[in-house]
């Protein structure tokens, strides 16, 4: 009975879904053909990689406008968007990440109602007074309206210094910030090309590793191959890091498309470093000691 209750269902669905619809832009077909290893490789549609071209926009628009069509013919589906608008406005503001740090120190992500985007606050035990740290929206209108967010944030051990990565446009393309909690003041430079940068701090909350990418380079498709993992001392930036793990380092041989990150132990006596192959959830796990930093390695 369940089984044939579900089939009715399902049914439904599916001639409601396929009741007179306009027809999907035809997708014009221009054959191009590359050769690896040996082995060709034909990519039909790669014209439409180009997305300044007036034949892309020109499909993108028809496509939005089959999407739109489509999602118009659902029953119920105003009624249901507005229902959900409404459960949205209710709640004052929405809470993300909560780091807790020692002190009753709570730094976490807040969106008000009204916020496109979250912002990183702080506030000193749970009834003391919160305060911003981090605006993307505040950031935004000073740069002439670019849209921005957080990608990601951790904070110092000591509850000092917050790093934070912030990207354009939705690109994801991350640059990574440093800023003095206390004082309220930015720290060092900004750095670049960390899109998975998220800062590993040291127990001593003087130094911090991240993943940056290689320098771009138009001639290559692989933007991810060759990143390495960056030491940054908060007093030094940039300038005086260097690599720690990476193609430039002979602890350990990396593929190119291994994407490396290093954390610290809690105790600070070991460095641990993480292999992932970009998606996949199989990762190679590595362990030198801390000490090793010294004397120049692990390099």
């Amino acid at each position: 009975m369940l089984r044939s209750s579900i089939a009715a269902v399902l049914g439904l669905f599916c001639a409601i879904a396929t009741q007179a619809q306009p027809g999907f832009p035809t997708t014009p077909v221009l054959e191009v053909a590359e050769t690896y290893f040996g082995t060709v490789v034909p990519d039909r549609y790669r014209w439409l990689e180009d997305v300044k071209s007036e034949q892309t926009k020109q499909w993108m628009r028809a496509a939005a406008d089959h999407a739109g069509a489509s999602l118009a013919r659902i029953p119920g589906r105003d009624s249901l968007l507005a229902r959900i608008g409404e459960l949205e406005s209710a709640s004052t503001a929405q809470i993300g990440r909560l780091l807790r740090l020692p002190g009753e120190l709570y730094v976490y992500e807040r969106r008000d109602a009204q916020d496109n985007q979250f912002k990183i606050v702080m506030r000193q035990g749970l009834s003391g007074v919160e305060r911003v740290l981090v605006d993307p929206q505040a950031l935004s209108k000073a740069r002439g309206g670019i849209p921005l967010a957080v990608n990601y944030f951790s904070a110092s051990p000591d509850g000092r210094y917050l790093a934070y990565g912030v990207s354009e446009r939705g690109s994801e393309a991350a640059v990574l910030h440093l800023l003095d909690m206390r004082k309220g003041q930015a720290v060092g430079e900004h750095i670049t090309r960390a899109d998975f940068g998220l800062a590993r701090w040291a127990p001593d909350s003087q130094q911090f590793s991240f993943n940056r990418l290689r320098e771009e380079d138009a001639n290559r498709l692989d933007k991810y191959a060759g990143s390495a993992v960056w030491l940054v001392r908060v007093d030094a930036g940039l300038a005086q890091a260097r690599e720690i793990l990476g193609p430039n380092t002979s602890a350990l041989k990396l593929r190119p498309g291994k994407i490396p990150h290093v954390l610290f132990s809690d105790d600070g006596r070991w460095l641990i470093g993480f292999l992932q192959d970009g998606v996949r959830r199989e990762a190679r796990v590595a362990v030198a000691p801390a000490a090793s930093l010294k004397n120049g390695l692990p390099a």
